[in-house]
């Protein structure tokens, strides 16, 4: 995708791309992901501020992919270890109010640790 190009050229608008095509080509074959989210997954941790607030999105696709490329980039970084703890309350599958609560621990852990 033009989104993904954006990534592998390191070009400063990749990111707010990718986020707006999280939802777009998914990976039915393999694991439900899309081809953006592998391409966050890939910019590492810098991603984590801005994949946050899709754990509060309307839409729960989004926040299921937004909470998968969290936990992956939680679980191959140890210093993201403490949000990968936060995000195992989190379930994207329930209503952004049901899970507001641990979607606020992690925006606010974001913002202690990564801004």
């Amino acid at each position: 995708t033009a989104a993904a190009s954006l990534a592998r050229l390191d070009d400063p608008r990749a990111v707010e791309a990718l986020v707006r095509t999280l939802n777009d080509y998914t990976d039915e074959a393999h694991s439900g992901m899309s081809l953006s989210a592998y391409a966050l997954i890939g910019l590492g941790t810098r991603i984590a501020p801005v994949v946050v607030p899709l754990l509060a999105s309307d839409d729960q696709i989004t926040r299921t992919r937004a909470v998968a490329i969290l936990r992956k980039l939680a679980s191959g970084d140890e210093a993201l270890a403490p949000l990968g703890r936060i995000l195992d309350g989190y379930d994207p599958t329930v209503t952004p109010e049901a899970s507001a609560a641990p979607a606020r621990s992690a925006a606010e852990w974001v913002e202690r640790n990564l801004q």
